[in-house]
């Protein structure tokens, strides 16, 4: 089975920077592990201010539209340069400049942030999977390379659709019973987005920290 290989794009907010013509892509040399393959990342520091202002102190801030295309030409670059299909963007970035853009996690960072918790024998599955058969389904694909070694998978919440199917799924296939339960069991892995969220963050960032340490890189 061959091997696949990601490449996500994330953006990052540089505080008080001020546009420059451009701005540059680099590469995290960290590639991401996961059962199917690799997640390559790359990332870029959008200044946060449009250009410095004549008249005032503060630097003029990004106007919507102005923005919008900025970041298309960017995500093109990404695109054609890198390969980078998925554009993300922090959590900061969202919050100073483009609080419309509405993001899905991509399940392959799911997958990776997964990969790094190992080795664990427990998974808790918290409420937010209650949502209907395309949780069920991403479930299934992100647990299958690990069930075999694992002792428990709790749910918490009520039982449903989801639940059900994964019941089901882990009775007919390995024999384990699926376990109902609010408290987490000690040393469970709790399966959230946010979690991934912040996995991506974290290592793109220490990719970024790398690049300031051998002065490849200005610090923000």
């Amino acid at each position: 089975m061959s091997k696949r290989q990601y490449h996500i794009f994330y953006l990052m907010m540089q505080a008080d920077g001020i546009y420059e013509k451009s701005v540059e892509i680099h590469e995290v040399k960290r590639h991401l592990p996961i059962p199917s393959g690799s997640v390559s990342l790359y990332y870029a520091l959008w200044p946060e201010y449009r250009r410095k202002s004549l008249f005032r102190k503060k630097p003029k801030e990004w106007k919507v539209l102005e923005l919008q295309k900025e970041l298309e030409k960017l995500k093109g670059r990404a695109e054609c340069d890198y390969d980078c299909w998925e554009m993300l963007y922090s959590r900061q970035f969202q919050e100073k400049a483009w609080p419309m853009a509405a993001q899905d996690l991509p399940f392959c960072i799911l997958q990776a942030w997964l990969y790094a918790q190992r080795p664990f024998d427990t998974l808790y599955l918290p409420e937010e999977w209650n949502q209907g058969m395309q949780d069920a389904e991403q479930l299934m694909e992100l647990l299958i390379p690990y069930l075999p070694r694992l002792k428990q998978v709790v749910w918490t919440g009520e039982e449903g659709t989801v639940s059900e199917s994964l019941q089901n799924y882990l009775y007919e296939e390995y024999g384990m019973i699926l376990l109902f339960d609010r408290r987490i069991p000690d040393g469970a892995v709790v399966i959230r987005r946010a979690l991934a969220w912040k996995f991506l963050d974290a290592t793109v960032k220490n990719g970024y920290n790398t690049l300031v340490h051998y002065g490849n890189i200005r610090r923000i």
